[in-house]
Parts: structure tokens; C-alpha cells; sequence
């Protein structure tokens, strides 16, 4: 997205609200959940498999494909799990993307504060292109951000 006059680019005098402690303690939990339910799922189709041995009846297949679905399902819930991770990871990247880009835009105008050329009085009154300028602080363009999206949809069993 390109910048455009007349695009909000926020406030420029306050810093990102951005947990960084919660999301690395977030990232850091989800991993790990992701890593046990990923080493929990060979050892249960192991445990699955030995359950079947000498194992006869109506009941075997109907146990063969709720094993199958639980596998599927673990593995389902660790991707989705890292996929959080990388969502979080991407939300941190852009907090960092805005704070930086906030002190530039704070750096960028701070010689010209200082020299009064940014006072309302100065500037009230100038119309620019039909519109009457005001309050209004030059700015650095923003961008948005790339977020991931989630590896698929969930889908329901029937």
C-alpha cells in the first residue's frame, strides 16, 4: 500500500503498545506445546498399533479410523500451533516496524519543533489544495504490515 495526503498515520508521540515479555512467553508456549503433541503422536500409533495385535471383531476398523483421526488431529493442532507462533512473530516484527518508524517520524520533525515551524500559530490558516491546514504533523508514510494467514481451514468431521 502506498502512502497517500490524507492518510492517517497515527500518533507519532507515543510509543507501540506491544508486549514483548507476553509474546515471547506466548511463542515459547506454543512451541512447546507444538514439539509434545508432535512426540505424543508416534507413540500413540505405536500404542495403537500394539493394541491391534491378535486383536479380532466388528471393532477393529472403527478403532483403526478413530486412530487415524486422532493422528490427523494432533497433527492438525501442532501445525496450527505454529502457525500462532509465526503470527505472533509477525505482530512483534510489526510493532518493531511502527515503534522505529514512529521515532523517525519524531527525529524527522523535532528540528523543525524546535524551531517553532510546526506551531499551530504558524501553521493555522494555510490552505493547501482547497483544504485549511491545522493541527496537522508532517509524517513519514505508514505501511501495513504482512501478516501470515493460518495454513488452512479447520475442517469438521462428520
Amino acid at each position: 500500500m502506498e502512502w497517500c495526503v490524507g492518510d492517517e498515520p497515527g500518533d507519532i508521540h507515543e510509543d507501540v503498545p506491544f508486549d514483548e515479555d507476553g509474546a515471547n512467553t506466548l511463542i515459547a508456549a506454543f512451541e512447546e506445546m507444538a514439539q509434545q503433541i508432535s512426540d505424543q503422536r508416534s507413540t500413540r500409533l505405536a500404542a495403537g498399533g500394539r493394541a491391534l495385535d491378535g486383536w479380532q471383531g466388528d471393532a477393529v476398523p472403527l478403532f483403526l479410523q478413530r486412530r487415524t483421526a486422532g493422528d490427523r488431529d494432533a497433527a492438525e493442532l501442532a501445525a496450527q500451533l505454529r502457525d500462532a507462533v509465526e503470527a505472533v512473530r509477525a505482530l512483534r516484527r510489526a510493532a518493531q516496524w511502527e515503534q522505529a518508524r514512529r521515532a523517525a517520524a519524531r527525529e524527522w520533525i523535532a528540528p523543525e519543533a524546535d524551531e517553532g515551524l510546526w506551531d499551530d500559530a504558524t501553521v493555522t490558516g494555510i490552505t493547501v489544495f482547497g483544504d485549511e491546514v491545522g493541527d496537522e504533523e508532517p509524517e513519514p508514510p505508514p505501511a501495513e504490515p504482512h501478516l501470515p494467514s493460518p495454513s488452512g481451514p479447520v475442517q469438521e468431521r462428520g
